[in-house]
């Protein structure tokens, strides 16, 4: 089972205007990317050791939009903390680079849900062969 978590990332172009956060808790002094409805943002990062940090992610730019915020990512408006699957592709492209590699955020694993009750569709077995082959060759 390959679960979700999440990862700090940004555009090379904000990276060299305003270098890369060498601990998480140089995101204080970073322009971080919100996509939430809340008025106080927590990053919660884990290292790969297992010890773990929570930072105020401050931000001039906030959206209830996931993609909005990628896209100002994109742009080099800031970092963003975002599923690793949404950026993967941005990542092997060069379009995102990912920054404080050693930590992330909890797993959270990945479930699909449906009834046993009857038979599954075909349509949907295919879909959840897809995804998780799509998962793991993210992962690699």
């Amino acid at each position: 089972m390959i679960d979700n978590h999440r990862i700090v990332a940004a555009s090379p172009t904000y990276l060299d205007r305003r270098g890369p956060p060498a601990t998480p808790e140089d995101l204080a002094s970073h322009d971080c990317l919100l996509y939430n409805r809340s008025a106080q943002v927590y990053w919660r990062l884990v290292h790969g050791d297992g010890r773990a940090v929570e930072v105020e992610a401050s931000s001039r730019l906030r959206s209830d939009n996931g993609e909005a915020a990628h896209d100002w990512t994109l742009d080099g408006a800031g970092l963003i903390m975002k599923s690793w699957v949404d950026v993967a592709p941005d990542l092997a492209s060069g379009r995102l680079v990912r920054v404080l590699p050693e930590w992330r955020s909890d797993p959270a694993p990945v479930c699909a849900l449906f009834s046993q009750n009857r038979q599954m569709p075909t349509r949907v077995r295919l879909f959840l062969n897809a995804l998780s082959k799509r998962m793991i060759t993210l992962s690699d």
